[in-house]
């Protein structure tokens, strides 16, 4: 597995694994995937941006697998969860923690595929 682990060289005791499937959506193919990979593992140090820690490729069934960083909740779970509503301070400091991950991404000419809700 390439990429990051923790400062001790071991990975936490709780990862998740996000599969992707290789297709041709990307113009360049699996070259393009590639690139991203690395990207998101560069990105990893961010406070606002969840770890890889690193990357498998199962060439014979075109995938990659990425172990992640488990995120305990999402900001779907937050506002699910407290259906009167958030104070003003705990959604501007939500807000403020979007923000900085997704410009710290286009700081490094990185799209964020899908910014919705359930994936925040």
């Amino acid at each position: 597995m390439a990429g990051a682990d923790d400062q001790r060289g071991r990975l936490p005791p709780e990862i998740a694994v996000k599969i992707i499937d290789i297709d041709d959506s990307f113009d360049g193919g699996v070259v393009d995937y590639e690139r991203e990979l690395e990207l998101a593992q560069d990105m990893s140090s961010h406070a606002h941006v969840v770890r890889t820690f690193g990357v498998f490729e199962v060439v014979e069934k075109k995938k990659f697998a990425l172990a992640m960083e488990l995120c305990q909740c999402t900001l779907h779970d937050v506002m699910k969860e407290n259906t009167t509503g958030l104070d003003y301070k705990t959604v501007a400091r939500l807000m403020q923690q979007q923000i900085e991950g997704v410009a710290a991404l286009h700081g490094q000419n990185i799209f964020h595929r899908c910014v919705a809700k359930p994936k925040l």
